[in-house]
């Protein structure tokens, strides 16, 4: 779910030819399915359990004692610090069984060192993060996993060198040291103290150029700085290619070509084998987006910098670079993607010294670097926040469907995917009243509602815990798909825990409550036989643009339309099959300032059968469908419908679509 395709292979790979998978996760995940052991820790918790696998290794004589003596230092002090932690002391902070955790440890013992720990795709979960991570470091090296074969391989990449320019200059100031010095050993920039240093006459920074970030759903509680750095900058410049809500702060937006529809950097990567790849463009850029390359060479040249961009086309650059290497651009439009030999061993080489990057050159359990600068050693646990009676931690994750929120208003990938739905636990859905399929809000102690989100009742998640897949929930009108579909995760964030070493910000340490969303009403399309489908889907355009939606008459409706709002409590048949509309314009779900979907289809009776008139109104609706819906074929399933109260109707047909899409027409009463 969270792994790049090559990674999901080499793992396939790996567990058809006997490979046991361990997999650590409050979710039953899709890995977790194809796991020998799931650990369904509480949220929080997992220092917790690398300690207390520590405490197994070493008490049981389990680590690989002379790969410890030959690489690592500190053993001394990791082994007095682990003693506590044994498995019946993480058992009252994970939920897991003391017998599980040996088990699982001893297992990993067995396999070694063809064993690792994979930290998962992003490491900043609740705020000791640093901590985390340094124990599942120390745990591979007492496993001896480290550059042995089944273990960590040494990465190499093809040298490639940059196209010849002039270096640029030395910046005037030194900003990290400015603005960052409570975080000496980082060595990149931190997004959210950027920002904090942007708010304020007296801010550090003026102006800020964001390229392809929508930083609104990207850092959890940010909106609030994010809205005061907006009023005290002097300029901030997005380059994207959808209309992110992080554009409506921009002064300017430039706006970019898609992927599809330009050229990148060669992609370089450190990995097994040396590889190169080359992104190019399908067919030219559409209107007046332009390729990143394009922008920064254009600015570059207003202001006087264009000696430091050398080139016409980006196509000079990468054909450059591949003729160092033995390669052209012609041949890589070819081929895509072109391996080389590697000039360095893939694994330790048993008889030569190793130099490990760090100060002792050996693999540090006990770093006295960080003690030096005042953290803690060795990986110290610190308990997370328990919910109150009634709340539950808020896990996010991935689909395979999306690219974070960037691909939601994708028409292909929406019908794949078109919102998020909330995991909850049977137990859990049985306390709130909430049954599997019904809308909630989710809500923070703070009192902030996300949009509304559809219950998934399923045991496949921890009683204490819900889930949901993150990137939905788009608030810019412009993203006439992704508008209000779904739940947004990071705008529930606030008062986030920062990690001490790093000052990266918690983003799995909140805690929400699932409160009721009462059912939307029913809309009623009344016209005649011949215009019915057209008027249903002006309706459904005039309830796009209008809140609330109109009672009487419909404005631009045509003919006799009228439309009706009804009750869905008075009236609760359909509104479980439409809630998965999809596939094409009149199916598409409204936003959530504008719940109120068209649910329901009638019109005058006239000569004919009933199925011959809705086959007759799906064949008009296909000349409007961008999806070319056919008429043949299409109808799986039908079955009477209660008629809406009020209406002067009789029963109704409901024809199940094999795209998910719903027809209602009900029978008028003489």
């Amino acid at each position: 779910e969270n792994l790049h395709n090559s990674q999901v292979q080499t793992l396939m790979q790996a567990l058809d030819q006997g490979a046991t998978l361990i997999t650590v996760d409050p979710r039953f995940s899709v890995p977790a399915s194809k796991s020998r052991h799931w650990l369904p820790i509480k949220p929080g918790t997992d220092t917790a359990l690398l300690l207390a696998w520590m405490n197994v290794l070493i008490n049981e004589q389990l680590y690989d004692r002379t790969y410890v003596e030959q690489h690592c230092s500190g053993f001394d002090e990791l082994a007095r610090h682990v003693l506590p932690y044994n498995p019946e002391w993480a058992y009252l902070e994970t939920g897991l069984e003391p017998a599980l955790i040996r088990e699982t440890a001893r297992a990993m013992a067995q396999a070694a060192p063809a064993t690792l720990i994979h930290p998962g795709r992003h490491v900043t979960w609740y705020g000791d993060d640093t901590q985390r991570c340094r124990a599942i470091a120390i745990l591979n090296a007492l496993l001896g996993s480290w550059g042995r074969p089944g273990g960590f391989y040494r990465q190499e990449k093809v040298d490639l060198p940059p196209y010849p320019a002039p270096a640029p200059p030395e910046p005037e100031h030194d900003w990290m040291s400015t603005v960052q010095g409570n975080y000496p050993l980082v060595t990149t920039g931190i997004s959210n103290v950027l920002i904090d240093h942007s708010v304020g006459k007296d801010a550090f920074f003026k102006g800020w150029f964001i390229y392809a970030t929508n930083l609104t759903t990207t850092i959890p509680g940010i909106r609030k700085q994010l809205e005061q750095a907006a009023e005290s900058l002097e300029l901030m410049v997005v380059v994207d290619t959808m209309p992110a809500e992080i554009t409506g702060y921009a002064d300017v937006v430039l706006p970019e070509c898609t992927y599809l529809e330009r050229y990148d950097d060669l992609r370089n990567k450190a990995e097994r084998t040396p590889t190169l790849a080359l992104r190019s463009p399908a067919f030219p850029p559409r209107h007046d987006s332009k390729p990143a390359w394009w922008i920064a060479r254009e600015l570059a040249g207003h202001l006087n910098l264009g000696k430091y961009f050398p080139w016409q086309d980006y196509r000079e650059v990468l054909d450059w670079q591949l003729e160092q290497v033995g390669s052209s651009l012609e041949e890589m439009e070819r081929i895509g993607v072109k391996t080389f030999p590697r000039k360095t061993p893939l694994y330790l080489e048993p008889d030569k010294p190793v130099k490990f990057n760090t100060p002792g050159n050996r693999i540090e359990l006990y770093s006295r670097h960080l003690a030096r600068t005042g953290h803690d050693p060795l990986p110290k646990y610190t308990p997370p926040e328990r919910p109150p009676e009634g709340y539950f931690h808020l896990n996010y994750g991935r689909a395979a469907a999306h690219t974070f929120g960037g691909t939601i208003n994708n028409p292909l990938l929406f019908e794949l995917m078109p919102e998020n739905t909330v995991w909850v636990h049977p137990a859990a859905a049985a306390k709130l009243a909430v049954g599997n399929g019904e809308y909630v809000r989710l809500k923070n102690p703070e009192g902030t509602h996300s949009n509304r989100i559809r219950v998934r009742v399923t045991q496949r998640i921890r009683p204490d815990s819900v889930f949901l897949v993150h990137g939905f929930g788009h608030t810019d009108p412009r993203q006439r798909l992704a508008h209000g579909a779904g739940a947004d995760d990071s705008g529930l964030m606030h008062n986030v825990t920062i990690d001490p070493v790093t000052g990266g910000p918690a983003m799995r340490d909140r805690i929400v409550t699932l409160v009721r969303e009462e059912a939307s009403d029913y809309h009623i399309c009344h016209g005649d036989r011949h215009h019915g489908l057209h008027r249903l889907w002006r309706l459904r355009r005039g309830l796009q643009e209008r809140e609330p939606c109109p009672r009487g008459p419909q404005p631009g409706l045509g003919g006799r339309g009228n439309a009706w709002r009804i009750p869905a409590a008075a009236y609760r048949v359909p509104i479980r099959a439409l809630q998965s509309l999809r596939s094409c314009h009149l199916c598409q779900q409204l936003s959530d300032r504008r719940q109120s979907l068209l649910e329901g289809h009638q019109h005058r009776a006239g000569g004919g059968g009933e199925m011959h008139r809705l086959q007759g109104l799906h064949r008009r609706l296909s000349l409007r469908c961008p999806a070319d819906h056919a008429p043949a074929g299409l109808y799986r399933q039908m079955h009477f419908l209660p008629p809406p109260p009020g209406t002067g109707t009789g029963p109704g047909l409901c024809l199940d679509l094999p795209d998910g899409m719903h027809v209602f027409r009900h029978r008028q009463r003489s």
